[in-house]
């Protein structure tokens, strides 16, 4: 068990709720009938009665407002199968306004929510409280389609850009004599297409003088007429006219973008593009005077009661329309008369889940997607080498967008994932076994067989992240008295995504609350990474209106919109760099090595809805780590039924179903359906109450009504993924009630934000990156085929490696020309799969003459001999960047020499059976003795130094690991005569042979160690980082790629450095 907290509550967080009281709808009494054949003008008829249903219909579905106008208003007739269309969706909408709190229009909301401090804390006591009125306030905006559109349509008027600021695009790249943007967002015409019907379009223009011109010219924001009279300046020949158009159709195309586009930080876009349109002349922009009359109507709507708003929100509608024509024009958000303090007991259980399934989130080292593009990555470019991020993310000059981005979409193949079969086996167990016995419900605690199995206590947890839940309560005193449960239902992380988008709601306390975990999740102070918070345009314009967050961090890196990147508050795309190191990948700030860690503050779909260098910039952070994960079934998810999870006072998972696909078919009588579907039901025993749809995304449905029975099977049809789940009451065994309005109870769900304990987020034996400005490279530091390096890639099968190199390749690296001055060996893995890496330096000539000969005729004789697949000639790119320089590489290149000789004798000695050693502790002597030689000093005799800066490296730069320490102390017998920081190795019963590769390697590294040192400020690498690379290639060389081992070999160098160390110091 963690022997400290791991999260702890934020102490604010987020009530949503539905405006309607659990059971709304059912006193209603209208909604479909009990088959598909009753009177769906008389159903809508009743649907219709409630005026603020009424109104929130209108809001949320136009065209179903539409249609109530005219069958209940004006007694039209309409197309009855059209008619019962919209009657299923009209109570489904009616189900949603009672049973589901995701805030949408009028029919859900959001209120601050503040915890009680825990019990034994310095803050005063405050008692806890449940309050919701009914004077619940709208917020009223365009939708961000319509705004979009219209000043899309401006700002491409040559005599409204003279007065708007413009700036050069930094997505644009040059390609040859074109100028290519690859991301160009959909404009507000397209509002209807379906996502993903096509995909984001790219523009492609000849980069003429004239257009590098105006691109160089608005590198920084300037004046429309100001560009105009420097291009004239430049181009005398050009009329006025002509550099007005090409302006106005660079606008178009978005090579040049305009600050009269709100950005997703402006929290009152209508207000951003009214302040920057009043520059313009009124002949030149007419309609300014009606959409300022669109924002006091807007004003007049949002004043209303609710429900009452009808004529208000029509007059603001037909305003709009005359305006600018459109489908979906108005966005509202409610914020809830609300007061809610809850006890600190349930944000402490949602901190005690949190911990319970970080440590059941599999070490699977990031997204699949994001671990071959780091090992593509590290192919390509080595480690520690900073590739500009715009480079990178360009196919022509870089390694493209990682697979799956699809805007625009890459040519990068979605990696296989391999399932986690013992995480399978056990789930499955855990499943079975409530089947065979009829439990309803598998009851974790810590020491559970399943939490034995499979949780992990090592990794560093995220900084911040918040869960959203269902709190379940009969009433508030009961809350209060702890007889409360949690049924999470999503959840996000760093803290900020979920409450972002509705930030600007509030102000005071209650909106520096909500933006505090955002703001302390990660960002750290000057000596940590420096977040910022990423601006974009989305794929499509009506995203805007769930994707807009205020301002919460002070820096902001924008993709592809308006910025100053002078403004020191802005991190320019183009001024930062990718690293990668052994685990993953980092974003850093060109100028001054500092990691950059970008974020979002809200839950836009980033596959769909961001643009590739934005998603990439969030996504990077996930590169290398471990994730934290709800619930999870894995493989056992394809079973018919699930039972329900409960850890403590949390549902981790509610017991779910997975229809029979007979339920599915569309050509069966209603009767007939039902039929087949009481069946299945009565089998599987589900319950009369159910929840239908699958993600997050459910709506609640009582089987015993009929009209219910309609909905579900178009669900069923309607979507073949969904699935039905217990109800948050059923899986709670508590009911909704601490939460009651004036008409009952709500449903409620609170976002609780959660920060990493004090000392939990320490680095897990992975540090990043270090901190130190962008080097550059010199045209000639890369090795071509016929040089004076050699490299050939050999492929085959990892497991024959090691009979390779120390049977076939030993002898003839063993009598190679006197020319090479030194070669040394890798173990790789890249796209063509597992191979070898040899390099040899010498001569051109000498190489040329007489190593490649001989070469090809061993190499010819293995692939003969069937134990290699193919030799490849390749090109050496030396790491600079990982291993200090240009000025040092040729030393380090010489531990690697030194350190391939030895590794290949003790492989030979192995394979002879000659040493018995496990080559785990063989491999952990070889750290320890690279540490302490590395650490000697000039002249010292690395023969005779006892020096302690190894071991105190070894202490200081491997974190202790509760996990992997009790590998050492499985192996503290075999391991301390081996393993000595103090002195110089191999210890224990080695012949001089051996003895004298290991010392000829000590003195390569303590020359290395040594220069590296000497550099100073001139060295392009820490000393810390350099050693760190020479550990991980020892244990490629002596074992293998297998980062377990390695970690496993790093806890016992560590261990036996420990141990030595106490003896030491107790003078034993």
């Amino acid at each position: 068990m963690p022997q400290q907290p791991l999260f702890q509550p934020a102490g604010i967080g987020l009530l949503r709720a539905p405006v309607h009281p659990v059971g709304a709808d059912r006193r209603a009494g209208s909604g479909p009938g009990a088959d598909e054949h009753g009177d769906p003008a008389a159903a809508l008829r009743g649907l219709a009665a409630d005026p603020l249903f009424r109104e929130a219909v209108e809001v949320a579905s136009p065209s179903l407002a539409g249609l109530l106008a005219r069958v209940v208003d004006a007694g039209q007739d309409a197309d009855p199968a059209r008619m019962r269309r919209a009657v299923r969706a009209l109570a489904s909408y009616r189900l949603r306004m009672s049973s589901r709190a995701t805030p949408f229009g009028l029919m859900a909301g959001v209120a601050p929510v503040r915890f009680d401090a825990p019990a034994g804390s310095p803050a005063p006591a405050v008692s806890s409280v449940a309050r919701l009125g009914a004077a619940h306030r709208r917020a009223v905006r365009p939708d961000r389609a319509w705004l979009t559109g219209l000043v899309a349509d401006w700002e491409r008027r040559p005599a409204v850009l003279r007065h708007l600021h413009v700036v050069a695009n930094a997505l644009c790249q040059v390609r040859g004599d074109r100028l290519v943007l690859p991301y160009l967002p959909q404009t507000g015409e397209e509002e209807n297409t379906e996502r993903g019907s096509r995909n984001v379009q790219g523009a492609s223009l000849k980069h003429s003088r004239v257009v590098a011109a105006v691109r160089e010219l608005a590198h920084r924001p300037v004046l429309g007429s100001a560009l105009t009279g420097h291009l004239l300046e430049r181009f005398p020949g050009a009329t006025e006219e002509a550099v007005d158009g090409l302006l106005a159709q660079l606008v178009a195309k978005e090579v040049l973008v305009t600050d009269a586009r709100p950005s997703l930080e402006e929290t009152d876009p209508l207000a951003h593009v009214l302040r920057v349109c009043a520059r313009v002349d009124s002949g030149a922009l007419p309609e300014y005077g009606e959409l300022a009359a669109v924002r006091k109507e807007m004003a007049y709507y949002a004043g209303r009661p609710f429900g009452e708003g009808h004529a208000e929100l029509r007059a603001v509608t037909d305003r709009m329309r005359r305006l600018r024509p459109g489908v979906h024009l108005l966005h509202v958000d409610v914020a809830l008369d609300a007061e809610v303090r809850l006890p600190a007991p349930v944000a402490e259980e949602a901190a005690r889940a949190a911990a319970l399934l970080w440590r059941l989130s599999p070490d699977d080292g990031g997204p699949a997607h994001l671990r071959e593009y780091h090992q593509a990555f590290r192919t390509r470019y080595g480690i520690e080498r900073d590739v500009p991020l715009t480079e990178l993310l360009d196919e022509g000059t870089g390694l493209g967008a990682p697979a799956g981005y699809r805007r625009p979409a890459g040519t990068r193949t979605a990696p296989h994932r391999e399932p986690d079969q013992d995480r399978d086996r056990v789930f499955a167990a855990l499943a079975q076994e409530a089947l065979l016995t009829g439990a309803s419900e598998v009851v974790l605690d810590d020491d559970h067989p399943a939490v034995r199995r499979l949780a992990r206590d090592g990794g560093r947890p995220p900084e911040s992240l918040e869960l959203l839940a269902a709190v379940m309560a009969p009433d508030q005193e009961a809350l209060g008295q702890g007889e409360f449960r949690l049924v999470p239902a999503n959840f996000s992380s760093p803290a900020g995504r979920l409450p972002g988008r509705f930030g600007y709601l509030f102000d005071g306390p209650d909106a520096d609350g909500l933006a505090m975990p955002a703001r302390t999740g990660g960002a750290a102070a000057d000596t940590g990474p420096l977040a910022a918070q990423v601006a974009f345009r989305p794929s499509r314009p009506r995203l805007g209106n769930v994707a807009q967050s205020p301002r919460w961090l002070d820096r902001l890196l924008p993709v592809g919109c308006f910025a100053d990147p002078g403004d020191p508050a802005v991190l320019d795309p183009r001024d930062l760099a990718v690293r990668a190191d052994l685990t993953g990948l980092h974003l850093v700030e060109r100028a001054t090595g500092r990691l950059v860690r970008p974020t979002v503050f809200h839950v836009a779909n980033p596959e769909w809805d961001m643009p590739n260098m934005a998603r990439f910039v969030c996504e990077i952070v996930y590169s290398g780590r471990r994730r934290w994960q709800m619930w999870d079934w894995g493989g056992a998810a394809v079973l018919p039924h699930l039972p329900r999870v409960r850890y403590g006072r949390t549902v981790l998972s509610p017991a779910r179903w997975r229809p029979d696909e007979a339920l599915r078919e569309t050509d069966l009588p209603f009767a007939r359906w039902w039929e087949r579907f009481h069946a299945w039901r009565t089998r599987w025993r589900v319950p009369d109450r159910v929840q239908v749809g699958r993600a997050d995304r459910f709506v609640g449905l009582d089987l015993d009504r009929p009209g219910h029975r309609l909905l579900l099977r178009h669900e069923l049809v309607r979507d073949e993924h969904c699935v039905l789940r217990e109800t948050p009451a059923d899986a709670a065994g508590l009911p909704d009630g601490w939460l009651r309005g004036p008409d009952g109870p709500h449903h409620a769900e609170v976002v609780i934000p959660l920060r990493a304990a004090p000392g939990a987020e320490a680095p897990d034996g992975n540090p990043w990156a270090t901190r130190r400005p962008t080097p550059r490279r010199s045209p000639g530091a890369v090795h071509l085929p016929g040089g004076d390096w050699l490299h050939l890639s050999l492929y085959a099968p990892a497991d024959r490696h090691e009979e390779l190199l120390a049977t076939h390749l030993a002898p003839f690296l063993g009598e190679l020309p006197d020319e090479v001055d030194r070669w040394f060996f890798l173990r790789y893995t890249d796209d063509g799969g597992p191979h070898l890496r040899l390099r040899f330096h010498g001569p051109a000539t000498a190489l040329a003459r007489d190593l490649q000969p001989r070469l090809h005729e061993a190499t010819s004789a293995l692939h003969a001999a069937a134990l290699t697949r193919r030799a490849v000639w390749d090109t050496y790119d030396p790491e600079l960047e990982r291993y200090g320089g240009p000025e040092v590489m040729e030393a380090a290149e010489r531990v690697f020499h030194a350190d391939s000789v030895a590794a290949l004798e003790h492989l030979r000695r192995r394979h002879a059976r000659r040493e018995r050693t496990e080559p785990l502790l063989v491999a952990a002597a070889g750290f320890a003795d690279l540490a302490r030689a590395f650490h000697l000093t000039e002249g010292e005799d690395p023969a005779d130094a006892q020096p302690s800066a190894g071991a105190d490296w070894l202490l200081r730069a491997i974190p202790k690991d509760e996990g992997r320490q009790r590998g050492f102390r499985d192996r503290r017998r075999q391991a301390l005569p081996l393993i000595d920081p103090y002195r110089p190795g191999p210890a224990g019963d080695t012949d001089d042979a051996l003895r004298t590769l290991w010392q000829r390697r000590a003195e390569a590294a303590a020359r290395y160690g040594a220069l590296l040192r000497d550099l100073g400020e001139r060295r392009w690498s820490d000393p810390d980082h350099v050693l760190r690379s020479l550990l991980h290639m020892h244990h490629n060389r002596l074992i293998g790629i297998d980062r377990p081992t390695e970690l496993l070999a790093h806890a016992v160098a560590r261990g036996a450095a420990q141990a030595h160390t106490d003896r030491r110091r107790h003078g034993r």
